[in-house]
């Protein structure tokens, strides 16, 4: 036979030249060369060698099992096409060996040879030992027995089975001698110094030259026997390591592993009892800063922890834990157990034991779990709808298609005892008389299922509740209450709500108005209906202010224009519920400005001021700028353009006509140079009555207050200045007059009294600075603003009192984390301040900056805090944010993952508590196969909904989704390549981006003999040490050697709410959860080698990522109720 060569190409076959049965005086054929080395069918190849024979006669040529056709022949030389009907790959003929029996042993033990192409006899064929020949005593085509050689040296050989000159393909080491054998380790793990004892065999009576090893690190055994061996760790790094005992050069060939490491250790568990679902605190040390790989079990059940330190883990008891022991195992190493109890499901009572489809049960007992998980409740064999879940309650919602029979609770598939249920007709109504009327209208309800008492029974009647005076099981009399409007009357017991009727409130309704335009101080009459017989608490509202009634009936109102009304609309209010509104015109009134463009300016300037009521033209009309009359270009009913006299200073735009003067908008002359810098009179409108006395103040371009300045009064007939610094002004006579001081002015307008005119502004802020938006105070003793003047993004930030003055002002730093600083009012008068990362308070008093929370962990820096909500107390909550590299890599320096509800105390910037929320765990198992895909546990925080609502209970309240997802992987029935490639695709990747080219040479070869396949371009590559090109072309096949691995995933998706007092304390409650699974099995089918079915059940809503938006609760004991959203 020929000897092949392992080709490394698209075609590559072993070539066997066939001879006539040779004589003794003839000697085998050799093959030396083969040219080319690979190539598709029909390729010609030259193959070299001797004693070929001078012609082909009866000899033949195969390539592999394909017979050749030759086409020259001659006694060193053959040419031949490659034959058709070959399939691309290798064609091996050598034999191969897998197996020894045994596979150590001194010279002269017998061993059995298993494997393949061996030929049936020996023949001319050999077995050797390294070099070493054997004297087989037994041959087969696929075993031979032949005992180790006399003479043969102690070490590691490979055999070798020559057959018609080829060798043996592969074979496994044989060892020649009594190689050691350790087959135990105790303790099996201990720290550096720990003294070991390593029981075994062929360890020779006394250690002489032998050596020991952990691993590759040498030990000093202080005890030697042909079974036992002491020896103390030595200093290593922790870890796996295996035993190694090296007598007579002989290596270990077989060893437990020895772990480096000090085990965890338990102390307590808190509580050491419960049913599945309670919350355990395992106590205890060396657990790990965090989890990686570690496990924790009850009795053998794996849990999912929710937090883990290195002292502290919290898991709950996972479903089928049994009592007994809890386990921890941290690096490869278990703790000592501590026993824990789980206790038995039990129901006590049912409240109420009979109700309706749709009414909430609570379900009172113990054992039922801290939270509901995988938990069921069954109502004869209806599994409803869970409100809330605890360790003794439970509050489940009556479904659909329930009929009467047992109610139970099964816990980690365990079953309680059962309590009956009655199932009961909803609350059905039949009739509603009258079924329309006005507020206060009494109304019988007739029907059945009410309820013999009202208990927490309500009816509606329109749009809002009525007060019941009488409630039956069949009838129900209440009165409609005020503010009601049309819609429907339905009776709701047991948190179930009946069929509607529709119910028409009877409100007012205005159908005319006369006359439609009319001055202040006229008679206006509106008809319609609805309006009330007497006008009782009713009102009208005619233009911009209500007007004074001097008739009323249910068909007509007589009102008479108020003085100071604008023109706007007329709408009748009764029993709390505004009419239609129509268009009303008030006559003779004030104009209104609504613009002016631009808003700063020197003499000179043109400025365009808009509004309503100018005058078609000028006539007697003022425009007035900035303490002085401005010249007018054009005038009509809706604008006016004025250029700015020369003499200006800054102050307010106005116009007047007909004697009345508009409302007056701010209006800027830049200070020039040699006058000094920017002021502003603050306020800079005034509205007095005669005889008031009040403060002005000036303001520099720092809004900071500004003295030394000379005040004056246009008229001091009309208004006075004291001669303090800054002056008092009184009110003198009515009038308009202008104050100035440093090139600014503020207009003052004097009314007789006894009263402002409605709508009148008492006073003006022109918000100097950066100023950008205004917020209400809230009125406290510790505060004196009414309102704030806040910046967008940097800038100061003024507190401005009831009277108009500036209290203080206060520089507040820029955001680098949003476009623009977020400002909350508190309830100690102050001003909250939230940019992103970083949240303080200004004092109500002083603008003082109180020390900040800011962000220390990596995701709350990237992320910034949750939007805050302000508690009555002052309490800032607010949403905190940590994830850790198990889900954020490891760039991020945090060491746990959460989100937390963080209440701040905002005199000390420092956390007052923080509320854990429920992570979403991700807890993945796969066998060896799909391994590396990874696996184990990953947590991930969720996202709470912010701003926290601050109900009137004093709670705050905030919605989140949490996730459970567990799925197990393994290897799909069929996979397109041997297992074996996808080990050597997996290092032929490693080796190639680590630059180790030779070692990735050899990956390829071995991945081209699994597969079939040749990589021509990535050989090429690989040679020529062309990183780049070579990972471009791995990342290109990557998809072809994907592991095909079947999955099963399950997914419970909880909707939680969480509701946190001021003082921390907190209930989260789980209002609605979803179970959802997906199995995925891999089925190749001709043309798709990687075709797949998908069966999934549930929702659909969790298996992939989803956002939950949450309704408003309609009442409180509403059904909420969520639409997912896939993303």
């Amino acid at each position: 036979m020929a000897r092949c060569s392992l080709l490394r190409r698209m075609l590559s076959s072993c070539f066997i030249l066939l001879a006539p049965l040779a004589t003794s005086a003839q000697s085998a054929p050799t093959v030396s060369s083969i040219s080319p080395g690979y190539g598709p069918v029909g390729t010609s190849v030259t193959i070299n060698g001797s004693n070929f024979g001078a012609t082909e006669g009866s000899s033949t040529l195969q390539f592999g099992s394909f017979t050749a056709t030759p086409t020259s022949w001659s006694g060193t030389q053959i040419v031949a096409p490659v034959p058709s009907g070959m399939s691309n790959g290798k064609v091996y003929v050598t034999a191969v060996i897998s197996s020894l029996s045994p596979n150590y042993g001194p010279p002269g033990t017998v061993v059995t040879v298993s494997g393949t192409h061996f030929g049936a006899s020996q023949g001319a064929s050999v077995l050797k030992f390294g070099t070493y020949a054997a004297t087989p005593t037994s041959w087969s085509d696929t075993q031979i027995v032949a005992p180790v050689a006399s003479n043969m040296p102690n070490g590691k050989v490979y055999p070798d089975v020559v057959v018609g000159g080829l060798d043996t393909y592969s074979a496994p080491p044989f060892t020649v001698g009594t190689p050691p054998i350790i087959s135990g380790v105790s303790p099996a793990y201990g720290l550096p110094g720990t003294v070991v004892t390593f029981t075994g065999s062929n360890f020779g009576a006394t250690r002489g030259s032998s050596t020991f090893s952990f691993g590759s690190t040498a030990a000093t055994p202080t005890s030697w026997s042909d079974t036992q061996i002491v020896a103390p760790v030595p200093n290593m790094a922790n870890g796996k390591v295996y035993p190694n005992a090296i007598v007579g050069g002989l290596n270990t060939i077989s060893a437990p592993p020895f772990t480096v490491a000090t085990p965890p250790t338990i102390s307590s568990l808190s509580p050491t009892s419960g049913p599945v679902g309670t919350v355990v605190t395992i106590t205890g040390t060396l657990f790990g800063s965090t989890q990686g790989s570690s496990a924790v079990a009850f009795n053998g059940a794996s849990a999912t922890p929710s937090s883990w330190s290195n002292t502290s883990i919290v898991a709950a008891v996972p479903a089928g834990a049994m009592t007994g022991n809890v386990v921890v195992t941290a690096n490869g190493v278990s703790s000592n157990g501590v026993s824990f109890t789980v206790s038995a499901v039990s129901i006590t009572s049912i409240t109420p034991a009979s109700a309706p489809v749709g009414a909430p049960v609570t379900i009172t007992g113990s054992g039922f779990g801290a939270v509901q998980d995988v938990s069921t409740v069954s109502f004869n064999s209806q599994v409803p709808f869970t409100r809330s879940w605890s360790g003794t309650k439970i509050v489940a919602v009556v479904s659909n298609g329930t009929t009467s029979g047992p109610v139970s609770v099964t816990v980690g598939g365990v079953t309680s005892n059962t309590l009956n249920f009655t199932v009961t007709a909803p609350s059905n109504i039949t009739s509603v008389a009258p079924n329309s009327g006005p507020a206060g209208t009494q109304v019988s309800i007739t029907g059945s299922g009410f309820g013999n008492v009202q208990g927490s029974g309500t009816v509606q009647l329109g749009s809002r509740s009525g007060t019941v005076s009488s409630w039956s099981d069949t009838q129900i009399v209440a009165t409609v209450a005020v503010g009601a409007t049309s819609g429907n009357a339905q009776v709701r017991q047991s948190g179930v709500s009946s069929n509607s009727v529709g119910f028409t409130v009877v409100t007012a309704a205005i159908t005319g108005i006369f006359p439609a335009s009319a001055a202040a101080g006229s008679q206006v009459t509106i008809t319609g209906s609805g309006f009330g017989s007497a006008q009782g608490t009713g009102q009208v509202w005619l233009g911009s202010a209500p007007a004074q009634v001097g008739s009323w009936s249910d068909t007509q109102v007589v009102a008479i224009v108020a003085t100071g009304s604008n023109s706007g609309t007329a709408h009748v209010l009764q029993n709390g519920v505004w009419s239609n509104s129509v268009a009303f015109t008030v006559t003779g009134g004030a104009p209104h400005i609504t613009s002016i463009n631009p808003n700063t300016g020197s003499g000179g300037t043109v400025v365009t001021i808009r509004g309503t009521g100018f005058g078609s033209s000028k006539g007697s009309g003022i425009a007035w700028i900035g303490a002085t009359q401005a010249s007018v270009n054009s005038w009509s009913d809706t604008q006016v353009s004025v250029t700015v006299g020369t003499s200006a200073v800054s102050g307010v735009v106005k116009i007047q006509q007909n004697g009345l003067w508009s409302n007056a908008l701010t209006f800027t002359v830049p200070f020039t140079s040699g006058t000094g810098g920017q002021v502003t009179l603050n306020p800079n409108v005034i509205s007095m009555l005669v005889g008031d006395a009040r403060s002005i103040q000036a303001l520099g371009s720092n809004s900071q207050p500004v003295t030394g300045l000379t005040w004056m009064s246009s008229d001091t007939t009309i208004v006075t200045l004291s001669t303090d610094d800054p002056p008092f002004i009184t009110a003198a006579a009515p009038g308009n007059a202008t104050i100035t001081a440093g090139g600014a002015s503020a207009d003052v307008t004097v009314y007789a009294g006894p009263a402002l005119p409605v709508g009148t502004v008492i006073w003006s802020n022109p918000a100097t600075g950066s100023a950008a938006g205004f917020f209400p105070a809230v009125p406290s003793r510790t505060g004196v603003a009414d309102v704030f003047a806040v910046p967008f993004n940097g800038g100061n930030a003024q507190a401005i009192r009831s009277d108009g003055i500036a209290a203080w002002t206060t520089s507040v730093p820029p955001s680098n984390f949003f476009n623009a600083n977020f400002f909350f009012s508190d309830f100690q008068g102050g001003l909250d301040v939230w940019s992103g990362t970083s949240i303080y308070r200004l004092d109500g008093l002083t603008g003082q900056s109180y020390p900040a929370y800011n962000a220390t962990s990596t995701e709350s820096q990237s992320i910034g805090f949750g939007e805050p909500a302000i508690h009555t107390d002052g309490t800032i909550f607010t949403i905190d944010y940590a994830c850790a590299p198990d889900a954020c890599g490891p760039s991020t320096s945090d060491t746990t993952d959460g989100a937390w509800v963080v209440g701040v105390d905002p005199s000390t910037g420092t956390p007052k508590f923080r509320v854990p929320t429920e992570n979403w765990t991700t807890q993945v198992s796969a066998d060896a196969f799909c391994s590396a895909f990874g696996g184990g546990t990953v947590n991930e925080h969720s996202f709470p909904a912010n701003p926290m609502a601050i109900a009137g209970d004093g709670f705050a309240y905030t919605s989140y989704v949490s996730k459970d997802s567990v799925e197990q992987r393994k290897q799909a029935a069929t996979e397109p390549f041997p297992v074996a490639a996808y080990t050597y695709f997996d290092a032929l990747q490693v080796d190639t981006e680590n630059g180790n080219f030779g070692a990735a040479l050899n990956d390829l070869g071995a991945l081209e003999g699994a597969t079939g396949l040749t990589f021509d371009g990535l050989r090429q590559d690989l040679e020529n040490g062309d990183q780049f090109h070579a990972i471009n072309y791995i990342a290109s096949i990557t998809r072809s050697f994907r592991r095909l691995c079947d999955s099963s995933k399950t997914v419970v998706t909880k909707l939680h709410i969480l509701r946190v007092g001021s003082d921390g304390s907190s209930a989260d409650t789980i209002v609605n959860q979803w179970k959802d699974t997906v199995t995925t099995v891999y089925a190749p089918t001709l043309g798709d080698a990687y075709n797949y079915t998908q069966v999934t059940a549930g929702p659909g809503a969790s298996v992939i990522d989803t956002q939950y938006w949450l309704p408003t609760v309609v009442a409180p004991a509403a059904i909420l109720t969520l639409q997912p959203t896939t993303i």
